[in-house]
């Protein structure tokens, strides 16, 4: 079985990170991941393939001293209301490079860096890709006017029902990279009609799904 990166990523976090568990409502990631097991059993099954070989790497590192660094490949589909670049939630270049960098400071436990805290080095990094699936050389930021969907520029990505808002799988399908090789972050107004501000932040599939669901939605001002 392929494994998918994001789905693969999500997973590492949730097993090593239990304190984001308790986060239930500005991280939806539990919530869509126990309707997908209940759902479909190949998900579920995916899920639990994915999970063993998670704990078995991650107990085999332990035994070992390989310093071996993983890079993965992230792009980052701007998903916007038609505003100019760095306005509003259309977001520069530059704050989606610092949010990479962040984010590699954590995984990387860099001294110096709010990432410098009691975790470890996980020997994981993260870059924006370089070539696109079809081998085209790519900065890994896409912007996507998604307001062409009905209801998004109202409501943004909804995967609940009774809100406002274009249903995930339609916005995701505007834009997917396919996540065997990459890693699909998906920066979006709104999450369920909240006018992006309280209430879900973010979430993901630790699945993994194999179809565009796959990835990370996060609102751009999160």
């Amino acid at each position: 079985m392929r494994t998918s990166i994001s789905a693969s990523i999500c997973l590492l976090t949730m097993l090593v990170s239990p304190q984001m568990q308790a986060q239930t409502e500005p991280c939806l990631t539990h919530v869509v991941h126990q309707a997908n097991v209940e759902a479909s059993p190949t998900y579920a099954r995916n899920f639990e393939t994915l999970r063993n070989a998670v704990m078995t790497m991650k107990a085999n590192r332990q035994r070992s001293v390989d310093t071996t660094v993983i890079t993965l490949p992230v792009v980052v589909h701007v998903i916007h209301k038609g505003s100019a670049i760095g306005v509003a939630e259309n977001i520069s270049d530059a704050q989606i490079i610092s949010a990479i960098e962040g984010l590699n400071d954590d995984f990387r436990k860099a001294p110096g860096t709010p990432g410098d805290g009691i975790g470890v080095d996980t020997r994981i990094q993260f870059e924006l890709a370089k070539r696109t699936p079809s081998d085209e050389p790519t900065n890994g930021i896409v912007r996507v006017d998604g307001s062409q969907l009905e209801g998004y520029a109202e409501g943004g990505l909804r995967n609940e029902p009774g809100v406002t808002g274009a249903f995930e799988t339609d916005v995701k399908k505007l834009t997917t990279w396919y996540g065997d090789d990459y890693i699909n972050i998906f920066v979006v107004t709104e999450i369920n009609d909240n006018d992006g501000l309280g209430g879900t932040q973010g979430f993901a599939y630790p699945g993994p799904t194999f179809d565009e669901k796959d990835g990370i939605v996060v609102l751009y001002n999160a």
